[in-house]
């Protein structure tokens, strides 16, 4: 999945620049599609996957730390998948965001756990936010030196990204796979 985000977003971080209403417009369209995708009613081949039923699928098993055991089929990306996280890779150099949108509804219909989709998300999303970050920072301390940093918003949101993560780590696994798919789809509805 790095492989498809980061030059992507390191592409788009130095070179790209677009109007503040076309840059909403895509981020709306993303927005509305992850949503149809995390929210669309699962056919049949979806239920077949979802049974009790599959372990002639799984391929990968996972042991956590609290001994909760996860059998996963083994997640192959495709090109079309690979081009929709470099979009996201492509948004997270110009907005900031998009990388973890693009990741989650393709891991989920896949039938990754939520746990192990987090996991793998967060770690992408970490990766290319820090070479996207890293590549704006020098454009903005080069245009204006250091004090072109907006530190009030830096300090500000680092609270809520904290908070916000800790309270995740506790909610995960105590929350069935549906909900958490639901509550995502309709958030990111909601924000589109």
């Amino acid at each position: 999945l790095c492989f498809y985000s980061l030059p992507a977003a390191l592409i788009s971080s130095e070179y790209i620049r677009l109007p503040d209403n076309i840059l909403k417009l895509i981020y709306t369209l993303l927005m509305f599609s992850v949503s149809y995708s995390l929210l669309k009613p699962k056919n049949s081949v979806d239920l077949i996957l979802n049974s009790e039923d599959n372990s002639s699928i799984v391929t990968n098993t996972l042991i956590d730390k609290s001994g909760n055991i996860y059998n996963y089929p083994k997640a192959e990306i495709s090109s079309v998948e690979g081009s929709i996280v470099s979009l996201g890779g492509l948004l997270c150099g110009l907005l900031g965001v998009g990388v973890g949108e693009t990741i989650v509804p393709q891991l989920v219909n896949k039938k990754i756990p939520i746990p192990i989709v987090a996991a793998t998300s967060t770690l992408v999303v970490a990766l290319t936010c820090f070479v996207s970050a890293g590549v704006q920072i020098s454009i903005l301390v080069n245009a204006g030196g250091i004090s072109a940093i907006p530190w009030n918003l830096v300090i500000y949101m680092i609270p809520g990204v904290i908070i916000g993560a800790q309270i995740a780590t506790l909610l995960q696994g105590k929350l069935s796979q549906d909900l958490i798919e639901t509550y995502i789809g309709t958030l990111f509805l909601s924000i589109g």
